[in-house]
């Protein structure tokens, strides 16, 4: 078993971005990332994260439902991420979060996925050396 805490700082190699701090959610299935101006465009997917844009040819729709029970479809995309010193590929859903504390959720998918067990009094427990100089 491997465990988290209840943030902890993730990195995105295919999208070049270094500790993005995440909220460990179990009550949340999937993950999301916050992401400005989603829309597909000649079958592509068109994102902004901060000042960088992106492009992604391969990208899913999948429905998510909140907490409250709206339903909502999302585009979702397959990246790698660096937790510690560990690389995962992982689906996340893009979404606009400027109203939530965190840009990026974590959800049990993940964590069942790779075994993790979440320790709530606990956050970054997994901060790879390498990035705590960026």
């Amino acid at each position: 078993m491997n465990i988290v805490g209840w943030r902890e700082l993730f990195h995105f190699v295919d999208l070049g971005l270094v500790n993005v701090p995440a909220k460990i959610d179990t009550g949340a299935y999937s993950n999301v990332l916050h992401c400005d101006e989603i829309e597909e465009i000649d079958g592509k997917l068109h994102f902004r994260i901060g000042e960088k844009d992106f492009v992604y040819e391969k990208f899913k729709t999948i429905n998510v439902k909140s907490s409250f029970g709206h339903e909502q479809e999302r585009y979702a995309i397959l990246t790698s991420v660096i937790l510690g010193n560990i690389p995962y590929k992982l689906y996340v859903s893009l979404n606009n979060r400027d109203n939530m504390q965190y840009p990026m959720l974590i959800g049990r998918r993940f964590l069942q996925k790779f075994n993790f067990i979440v320790d709530v009094n606990k956050e970054c427990l997994n901060i790879n050396d390498f990035f705590k100089k960026v």
